[in-house]
């Protein structure tokens, strides 16, 4: 039986302020790791450590509501590897507990904020020297979590199709048995996912949601593939990291990993890229990158520079970009903060954001039994994709393939109950148009 320990601590942060360009949130010498801000709310940010065997410390779960002038441990006997926040609903929170023999491995959910919590790992397999270490959500349904798991031995990746009420291997007899070291979903199609492996570099991909894997041919160039990802504005590129062997460094593909292309070659690389995150301001792109402990930043990869005032912080384990709050937060012996887009207003940042969160796609009467319209709105004329999918993110059906005119659209989806046959439960409507994506429920009623 697993025991969990929560806690209700506050900590006050000293209020300093290391360089005119960035601030302090406290929590120094706590042996941060991990951090994730409220999409819906900058002031809440979450905070992981792990802990310590040489020293008999153990890690803890913590949290700011006031963005860092006090912390509440939430959770502490623990060792935090990541921490994810629902991207659709913030209240629902999975904390990953990894190896370590003073604490407990395991997944842990809130449903609320971190008023409590359970453990959510039914169906893995962990152990004192296995355990979880990075969970993704598919990016539109948030139903389906993956999520890696490593040790001292070979690990496994898991999916869940329920929140995490249950869990299933899905790498068995593939290379994902070396150990997954990352995990990368293409913003714009759930089917499409790529991953690293620790032990010996192999990068694989999966165009069915994880039901099949590939290798691609980037691997076994790295002794470890240390990133993957996508730039969520542009798509038609796959990145990926990593260290050792001849070729180590940052490359990417336009073809599904068959080719790949090396970029940025001047990093210092003695520690590898560990992460990449784009950030779009009007028809530009800023680029921030991690890596050797320092964080880099500019409008391609070609004109990378160090981020004023990050050397004094090496190194830095983790960064994240919170936009609503225009803040790139680091994690170096405590937390900091600086701006990260100068002379940009609030009220640009508010409409800008506001252009990314209003809602696409609409569906009424919803339940509805068989007289249903979809309402979807295109911001820029381009080809738009609606599709369906069961409550397992199993693809059904396409809806809409086409280019469209900017403005207000509607279609009737009263046809489909006919020709998909379609029972009666919940369904999603994903869509995209461009660099805008949305998904929406609906519920059938026979």
């Amino acid at each position: 039986m697993k025991i969990l320990f929560v806690y209700l601590t506050v900590f006050l942060t000293y209020g300093s302020t290391n360089s005119q360009d960035w601030q302090f949130l406290g929590l120094e010498n706590e042996g941060i790791s991990n951090i994730a801000v409220d999409w819906s709310d900058p002031d809440i940010i979450y905070a992981g450590s792990g802990g310590d065997f040489t020293t008999g410390e153990v890690g803890s779960l913590i949290k700011t509501t006031n963005r860092g002038t006090t912390w509440d441990t939430l959770v502490t006997g623990i060792s935090v590897t990541d921490i994810d926040i629902n991207p659709k609903d913030h209240d629902m929170i999975f904390v990953c507990c990894g190896v370590n023999l003073l604490t407990v491995q395991g997944i842990l959910k809130t449903t609320d904020a971190g008023l409590t919590w359970v453990w959510a790992d039914s169906g893995m397999t962990i152990t004192w020297e296995v355990g979880p270490t990075i969970l993704e959500f598919s990016p539109n349904l948030d139903s389906i979590i993956y999520v890696a798991v490593s040790g001292a031995f070979p690990g496994n990746l898991y999916k869940s199709t329920n929140y995490g009420i249950s869990w299933q291997a899905i790498g068995n007899n593939t290379y994902l048995r070396d150990g997954v070291a990352t995990i990368a979903i293409n913003p714009h199609n759930d089917n499409e996912i790529y991953c690293g492996t620790i032990m010996n570099g192999f990068h694989l991909r999966s165009s069915d949601q994880g039901n099949t894997w590939q290798t691609t041919n980037l691997s076994n160039v790295y002794s470890t593939v240390l990133y993957n990802g996508f730039n969520k504005y542009d798509t038609t590129k796959v990145f990926a990291s990593g260290g050792g062997m001849t070729s180590a460094g940052l490359h990417y593909s336009t073809n599904h990993g068959n080719d790949w292309v090396r970029i940025a070659e001047y990093l210092p690389y003695t520690g590898g890229t560990n992460n990449i995150v784009f950030v779009k301001k009007g028809l530009d792109t800023k680029i921030f990158l991690l890596d050797s402990g320092l964080v880099f930043t500019g409008s391609d990869f070609n004109s990378l520079k160090l981020v004023d005032g990050i050397s004094q912080f090496h190194p830095v384990k983790e960064f994240e970009i919170d936009t609503n709050s225009n803040r790139l937060y680091i994690v170096a012996n405590g937390i900091f903060y600086s701006d990260i887009v100068a002379g940009t207003t609030e009220e640009e940042i508010k409409k800008e954001n506001i252009s990314y969160q209003e809602p696409v796609i609409t569906i009424y009467p919803n339940p509805t039994k068989n007289n249903t319209t979809i309402k979807y709105k295109v911001f820029e004329y381009s080809n738009v994709n609606i599709s369906i999918f069961d409550l397992q993110g199993r693809f059904i059906a396409k809806i809409v393939d086409d280019y469209k005119s900017k403005g207000i659209h509607e279609i009737h989806f009263n046809r489909y109950f006919s020709e998909l046959n379609l029972s009666s439960g919940v369904y999603f409507l994903v869509y995209q148009n461009g660099k805008f994506l949305n998904s929406t429920k609906c519920l059938i009623i026979k």
